[in-house]
């Protein structure tokens, strides 16, 4: 996992730059940018997967750097226990992954249930076939 700290979002799109060389894991991501009072703007710690980060678009900055520009929204907010065992992963070499339902995989479809109509209804079958089946299985 790579901790990255971001000294100011992008202000007009509401997005942070990452730095396309550093994206070699799933990132991690504090923004440090503070309030006139002090406090920070962004006191969470935001976290996305690797090869969804690799999928925004990249700006080039300086005629250098490249930043893939990901909006601030599109991070997942971890809670302080999920950043505790991220960091745990991290210090132990271990994949860290997040319950399905956090990382915002999508559900696979519910299969319907039978109408009671389509329950009810057999296939018919030859008779010659079924004194065959019939003989099998007995």
């Amino acid at each position: 996992m790579i901790q990255v700290f971001i000294k100011a979002p992008i202000w007009n799109s509401n997005s942070v730059g990452v730095n396309k060389k550093i994206i070699k894991d799933d990132l991690l991501v504090e923004i440090i940018y503070k309030k006139e009072d002090g406090s920070r703007l962004y006191p969470q710690v935001f976290y996305m997967p690797k090869h969804r980060a690799l999928q925004y678009p990249i700006q080039e900055v300086q005629g250098k750097v490249k930043l893939h520009v990901i909006p601030i929204s599109d991070f997942l907010v971890l809670t302080e226990d999920e950043i505790d065992y991220a960091r745990y992963c991290q210090m132990q070499g271990i994949p860290f992954r997040l319950l399905e339902s956090r990382d915002s995989i999508p559900e696979p479809p519910k299969k319907e249930e039978k109408k009671e109509e389509e329950k009810l209804i057999e296939p018919k079958v030859d008779e010659s076939v079924q004194q065959r089946m019939d003989w099998v299985n007995n």
